[in-house]
């Protein structure tokens, strides 16, 4: 099971077991993949990491330990969400889509899936890419800068309304 201590450091619990959510439900994380390129990983302040010895559902008990979660790039989609517990002053935290995180082998995996073979959805090829910025001259948008070479039909698409 993976939490953090609150300065961020990751650390494996020794003997608590990974647990996540779905909806109420709390269980055994399944379907765990490792983590895709882009994925950022995130201590969640103000949260106990739950884990789970002999069946049971517990907290931490290290009064240092912050639950985790990772956020996944495009071409994926969270299956489970982190398991824990607020602390009275739990702060709010910003709206992303958190997913549960477990150490398999020694290594963070998230709950998650991926959707989308397209390469242009993977982090390594998008960033570093020249991409089309939008300007409005008058009330005609205007594209500047290059374009990635059409080599999907929706790019090759979106190249000739902009020509019209």
């Amino acid at each position: 099971m993976l939490y953090a201590n609150r300065r961020g450091e990751l650390r494996v619990h020794p003997t608590l077991q990974a647990v996540a959510q779905s909806g109420w439900e709390l269980g055994a994380p399944d379907r765990l993949i490792p983590l895709p390129p882009g994925t950022t990983l995130m201590h969640l302040p103000g949260r106990v990491p739950l884990g789970s010895e002999s069946g049971a559902t517990v907290p931490v008990e290290d009064p240092d330990a912050v639950a985790v979660a990772a956020v996944l790039p495009p071409g994926y989609l969270r299956t489970l969400l982190p398991a824990y517990l607020d602390d009275d002053d739990a702060p709010v935290l910003p709206l992303f889509g958190y997913a549960a995180v477990a150490d398999v082998d020694g290594e963070p995996h998230v709950a998650g899936l991926g959707t989308d073979r397209w390469s242009a959805a993977s982090a390594r090829h998008a960033y570093g890419r020249s991409v089309a910025r939008r300007g409005v001259q008058g009330n005609t948008p205007t594209a500047t800068g290059s374009l990635p070479s059409a080599s999907s039909p929706a790019l090759a698409a979106a190249a000739r309304c902009r020509r019209s």
